[in-house]
């Protein structure tokens, strides 16, 4: 009596099987993803689908990336409120290569709409403004005036941009601003993103008015759920820019609904690769939602 030989199954090759591929480790997950979305502007498992599949099919290399890190990116962005692959995104995926396992992975980009979005939802801004200034433009900053001044020039180019604000209106009528020449972010440019950071290439003017703004809501006061939102959507927007990997705020659900844990740092030291820990489903589900309940 002859048997089948196991034969292992055929990595994905061509962009349509690895989009299929994803649909499938997407999918696998649907009942985890609905309930660590549940708090997250009523999206649905389909949705999230939808909108991760849309985000890789527009960029080709992340469907390269780790399907792991692409899940986790994505949950992460949907979970803070800022979802990819929509119309009108709040954050967009980005593929890098990672320097320790070479492998190329997904992590997420916040929009400075997305930025703006959160900071509004804190309940307490009535208005976010984030402004580019040119070299035609009438532009005067005067340290304690309620805003700075900004005429701009309309009869012709602009000229070469000089700097970046951000005021802030708090729904009480008061201001906060901040203003910060070019060469002041583009020291912030070297300091802190990676040189391969297609969003500074592709987008000079827009990761400015970010960093403005990032800079501008450290010295606000952050309290609350919103707050801590908006603190945690930088705080992985930055690792993006740095060409750092994504930290994932829970641990990786593999199809049978067992928990493959993120490798600890003695591990990724010596260059070991990560080792699976099983749990119970159970167990897997109780850590899962407990995790979601803290981030949401």
């Amino acid at each position: 009596m002859s048997t089948t030989p196991n034969v292992p199954a055929k990595a994905p090759t061509t962009q349509a099987e690895k989009v299929k591929a994803l649909e499938s480790f997407l999918g696998a997950r649907s009942k985890d993803i609905e309930k660590l979305l549940s708090k997250a502007n009523g999206f649905t498992p389909e949705k999230f689908i939808r909108t991760v599949v849309f985000a890789a099919q527009k960029n080709a290399d992340l469907l390269s990336c780790t399907r792991q890190s692409l899940f986790l990116a994505a949950l992460d962005a949907a979970i803070l409120g800022l979802p990819v692959g929509t119309s009108q995104s709040l954050a967009h995926l980005v593929p890098f290569r990672n320097k320790d396992t070479k492998q190329l992975e997904a992590s997420f980009l916040v929009d400075f709409k997305g930025l703006i979005a959160l900071m509004l939802e804190t309940g307490e801004v009535a208005k976010v403004e984030l402004e580019s200034v040119f070299e035609r433009d009438d532009f005067e900053a005067i340290v304690g005036s309620p805003r700075p001044m900004h005429r701009i020039f309309h009869k012709g180019p602009r000229g070469a941009a000089l700097g970046y604000y951000a005021v802030v209106t708090f729904k009480d009528g008061g201001t906060k601003w901040l203003y910060m020449g070019r060469d002041e972010v583009e020291q912030v440019r070297k300091n802190y993103a990676s040189e391969e950071s297609p969003a500074w290439r592709k987008s000079y003017d827009e990761q400015s008015k970010k960093t403005v703004f990032k800079r501008l809501e450290k010295t606000m006061r952050r309290t609350g759920p919103a707050h801590e939102r908006l603190a945690k959507a930088i705080e992985a927007d930055n690792h993006a820019e740095a060409g750092l990997p994504h930290e994932p705020s829970m641990d990786v659900i593999d199809a049978t609904g067992e928990v493959i844990e993120q490798p600890p740092a003695k591990q990724l030291e010596q260059g070991l690769p990560p080792e699976p820990v099983p749990k119970t489903a159970e167990r897997a589900k109780t850590e899962v939602a407990a995790r979601a309940s803290a981030i949401a």
